[in-house]
């Protein structure tokens, strides 16, 4: 077979960088999980992390103060210049970020907030003077798409987190599905820009494990209940936070990087990174679900 010049089979590929997507309502603990990658870097939109100051593992670009964006941008006066702080961090920045690093954007609330004030300031006009009525929308879909395009020339691991929504159909009825909260197209494309993409949920520890049931078990992965209860005692508090990495009829999900992962896993980046393709080398005819139950 022809491989032209600098080009290489998918064996002697290095492990491939993780852009992984969390949508959930608030919370669901999806900040606190993406906490738990690898030497994280929280682009901060939302300044939402006042649960974890004083920790020196965790470090932050505030993007959501004045003096930060006034570094990088010294013409910087109202929120809507915020966008062009953010394409200047992208260029300037991020490239330096290394491969033992996480950039999580928190959030995409934020950033969707900050692009339609940049368009308040900066509507397009038609020929005739007035304001592109389609100008807001064409213009988001180059900005978040160039954007997540220079998410994937970084080095560093990527956690985005968003927020949720029901979906509505093509004459403006909710669907019965939920999806990332994101008005105009891009939505449709987003999850396509991400190796995985998960949906945050929460749920109280149960009283009494005997009445936990085998349903449960079985898309946990657990093969008892002593299994299921390993994954509990993961939570301190009385709440269990876990990632749904299956698509069903509410939710589209994505896990291109895991293999012989269950339906639910917990919501930390240990659990995450157990069922990768690249940290897992089996014996023949042994599965990594085998290895996760006798555990």
């Amino acid at each position: 077979m022809y491989i032209p010049d600098g080009c290489s089979t998918l064996d002697m590929v290095n492990e491939p960088q993780i852009r992984l997507g969390l949508q959930g309502f608030s919370g669901v603990g999806k900040t606190w999980a993406a906490l738990t990658f690898p030497n994280p870097l929280v682009l901060n939109l939302d300044k939402g992390l006042g649960a974890h100051f004083g920790k020196k593992e965790i470090a932050e670009v505030p993007i959501y103060t004045d003096e930060y964006c006034r570094k990088l941008y010294p013409s910087y006066k109202t929120l809507g210049d915020k966008k062009t702080v953010l394409e200047i961090w992208f260029d300037k920045v991020a490239p330096k970020l290394q491969e033992d690093q996480t950039l999580i954007f928190d959030g995409g609330t934020g950033l969707q907030r900050i692009y339609h004030k940049w368009w308040e300031a900066n509507p397009a006009l038609t020929k005739q003077g007035k304001v592109d009525d389609y100008g807001e929308w064409k213009f988001k879909i180059n900005f978040f798409g160039t954007l997540f395009e220079q998410v994937k020339s970084l080095k560093c691991n990527f956690v985005y987190i968003c927020h949720e929504a029901e979906k509505k159909d093509k004459d403006g009825q909710y669907s019965g599905k939920i999806r990332p909260l994101l008005t105009g197209q891009f939505c449709d494309e987003l999850v396509s820009h991400f190796t995985d993409w998960f949906r945050a949920h929460a749920i109280k520890k149960p009283v009494d494990f005997a009445t936990v049931k085998n349903e449960t078990l079985k898309n946990f992965g657990c093969a008892n209940i002593e299994a299921f209860k390993v994954i509990c005692n993961q939570f301190k508090n009385d709440t269990v936070y876990f990632w749904q990495t299956e698509s069903d009829e509410l939710c589209d999900c994505k896990a291109s990087s895991l293999i012989d992962f269950p339906r639910f896993i917990p919501a930390n980046y240990e659990s995450y990174k157990k069922y990768t393709k690249f940290d897992t080398i089996l014996p023949q005819g042994v599965t990594l679900k085998d290895v996760t139950l006798s555990s």
